[in-house]
This record gives C-alpha cells, sequence and structure tokens, in this order.
C-alpha cells in the first residue's frame, strides 16, 4: 500500500515539472514525439499480456 502511494503522489509532482524544463530547452510540440514511443510501448505491452 505505501509503494502504491508512493507512484501515486510523485507522478503528479514529476509530470508538470518535467514537462516544464522540456517545454524551456525546446518546443511543445516535442512534449508528444517525446511521449509517442512510451504510448506504443504501453500497446505493445498490453496487446501481448491482455490476451482474451
Amino acid at each position: 500500500m505505501g509503494s502504491i502511494g508512493l507512484v501515486i503522489m510523485f507522478a503528479p509532482t514529476i509530470g508538470p515539472t518535467l514537462s516544464g524544463l522540456i517545454l524551456d530547452s525546446l518546443n511543445w510540440r516535442w512534449l508528444f514525439l517525446l511521449v509517442l514511443p512510451f504510448a506504443i510501448f504501453s500497446v505493445v505491452f498490453s496487446f501481448i499480456f491482455l490476451k482474451m
């Protein structure tokens, strides 16, 4: 329960901070390009492990 609580508290803290750092150094379109590999990985991972 503690590790799940840590993730729930850590993600909203690090997300805006990391996005702000990216926006300070790069264009806003880079946010979408940097998230794209994670989105593709999530879709492939779900198709492999969540078979019906």
